[in-house]
């Protein structure tokens, strides 16, 4: 009797009221299944296909067996529902069985119409490296300290999904700058890997040894062979190819811009960048007409980081690509709360990047800003 089998028959020996199953294999004819406790003696599972579902009763005695045959065969993830707790297992595709408690806030195992709307990363499946990220604790529950954190985690996941879930690339190579204890890059793994199913590589670089020392051993240990941690500057990495995504969250001022700029040399098809501590804008701002924004400190700084932001965005959409700017969090949990993100398009538009030039001429003339990514970008 190997690990996973002796662990299915002490959840078994427990009074399981259901059952879900996901992940499927790829060879699997189901995309899900489902076990519910429909009688005192008796077991309903149920197999979803695309299009149909297909239903089997079968004794209490053979839920051990049932079990068996659907995890990790057919499916690499499964919850179990008890009245107090919901056991989590998971199949990592080195084969390693990992597995975790939490309280079972819905003793029935159903969806009540109060009930906060599902995400694409929630408590349910964040998975197990985040508790010794400190994100969440070894049973399953978000350490309060930590929940802003925990809302950022799953409202990046929305935003990259936005983007990515229609792309038909099997593979994706992802640069994460500044990627510091890197909840997000460990999260952006398991969705690409885990939720879309894809092939996914993602380099996280950061200034900090012992950061970097972490994360490739907590990568390691948790079987995600994709992902490397490298202690550089972002001036002085080199990538070996071309990556499809670039992510920049939270880099310090110009390191912004250095990211952006990066990213748009190697041609990356999507950039995330959350900007922070725009301080570049402040020190060089002389305004010809409106100097009364520079009357009021507060007033100067949310100004300068406003256009700085915007001379990005815009210089991003110069550079071939769709862009917006959309709140990453509330301000309630974060201050810095915007995101810059982009798609590059198939094709440059020549009177677009016309205008655009003509737009960030204006903005020098007017206050005298002229920001790195601008020099990096137009300055060739």
């Amino acid at each position: 009797m190997n690990e996973t089998e002796k662990y299915i028959g002490e959840i078994c020996a427990l009074d399981v009221k259901k059952a879900v199953f996901s992940l499927a294999a790829k060879d699997s004819n189901y995309k899900k299944a489902t076990v519910r406790k429909i009688s005192e003696n008796t077991y309903q599972i149920e197999r979803f296909t695309e299009k149909q579902a297909f239903h089997e009763n079968f004794p209490a005695e053979k839920l051990e067996e049932k079990v068996n045959s659907l995890f990790p065969k057919d499916f690499s993830q499964a919850e179990f529902f008890t009245d107090e707790y919901v056991y989590g297992a998971k199949i990592t595709k080195k084969g390693t069985l990992l597995h975790n408690r939490r309280k079972n806030d819905s003793p029935d195992g159903e969806i009540s119409h109060n009930r906060v709307k599902k995400h694409i990363i929630d408590v349910e499946n964040l998975p197990p490296v985040f508790a010794e990220l400190g994100i969440m604790t070894g049973d399953g529950k978000i350490i309060n300290s930590k929940y802003d954190k925990f809302k950022q985690i799953c409202r990046f996941t929305e935003l990259i999904n936005d983007e990515v879930a229609k792309d038909p690339k099997e593979t994706f190579n992802i640069i994460d700058f500044g990627c510091g204890k890197s909840y997000l890059s460990f999260v952006i793994y398991h969705y690409f890997s885990e939720i879309l199913g894809k092939k996914v590589r993602i380099t996280g670089l950061d200034l900090k040894q012992d950061v970097i020392d972490k994360c490739n051993t907590l990568a390691r240990k948790y079987g995600y062979d994709g992902m490397n941690f490298v202690c550089c500057d972002v001036n002085d990495y080199t990538a070996e190819e071309k990556p499809d995504m670039v992510i920049a969250l939270h880099a310090c001022d110009t390191a912004t811009d250095i990211a952006i700029a990066r990213a748009i040399d190697w041609g990356a098809d999507y950039i995330f960048a959350a900007p922070c501590c725009q301080k570049e804008a402040r020190k060089m701002i002389k305004p010809k007409n409106f100097g009364i924004i520079t009357d009021y400190g507060i007033i100067n700084e949310r100004f300068c980081a406003m256009i700085t932001d915007t001379l990005r965005a815009k210089l991003i959409e110069y550079s071939g690509y769709s862009c917006d700017i959309t709140e990453f969090i509330d301000m309630e949990h974060s201050p810095k709360n915007l995101l810059i993100r982009a798609k590059k398009k198939p094709s440059a538009d020549r009177y677009k990047k016309a205008k655009i030039l003509s737009q960030i001429e204006g903005i020098k003339d007017e206050f005298g800003i002229d920001i790195t990514l601008s020099k990096l970008l137009l300055n060739k």
